[in-house]
């Protein structure tokens, strides 16, 4: 959704968001919470199919479900809203932010486990994804799941994710001051 904030700036209907009461941040999340609810429950029948007719393929797996994968996968979608809302702040420097976001994407697919798990990716990338914030987003739930990350291992990465949503907060809350005070709302 950077590329919907970077239209709303360049569009000038970030001035709304100036001006209202409500913390830009505070808007992000709950809209994007919405979105989520509602893709979740479009999503939840396909689920429950696939999950019905491969049943017998996963028999004997051994897949966690505890409080640590749900608590893991909250804080992995906050790590990527709270960065990706931040990356989308550099759109009040620039007239086009678009490439910049595309370059988000390339290491986002490869070291967050979407394309590969981490698993199987060599140690030097590895010790990369670790490093990055995407990893805490979709490998860390993954991890956990699967049995990879558990007890202290599973606690540590958790706050490693908790650090991130901090850092990715401060970094959005400098931007997002700096960057107001060169945003013109020229789209208006």
């Amino acid at each position: 959704f950077m590329w919907e904030i970077s239209f709303e700036i360049r569009e000038g209907m970030f001035s709304a968001h100036i001006i209202r009461p409500v913390s830009y941040m505070h808007f992000i999340l709950s809209r994007n919470l919405a979105w989520r609810v509602v893709r979740s429950l479009i999503f939840l029948p396909f689920f429950l199919a696939i999950l019905y007719f491969y049943l017998g393929a996963v028999e004997g797996k051994s897949v966690y479900l505890g409080w640590e994968l749900w608590a893991s996968v909250l804080l992995g979608h906050l790590v990527s809203v709270v960065f990706v809302t931040a990356l989308a702040m550099i759109a009040l420097f620039t007239q086009e932010a678009q490439s910049i976001f595309e370059l988000y994407y390339f290491p986002m697919l490869f070291l967050s486990g979407q394309l590969f798990p981490i698993a199987l990716l060599p140690d030097w990338v590895r010790g990369l994804a670790v490093v990055f914030p995407f990893y805490y987003t979709t490998g860390v739930p993954t991890e956990i799941m699967v049995g990879r990350l558990a007890g202290p291992a599973a606690w540590q990465a958790m706050g490693i994710q908790v650090v991130w949503i901090g850092v990715s907060y401060v970094l959005f809350r400098v931007l997002s001051a700096k960057g107001t005070r060169h945003y013109a709302g020229v789209g208006m």
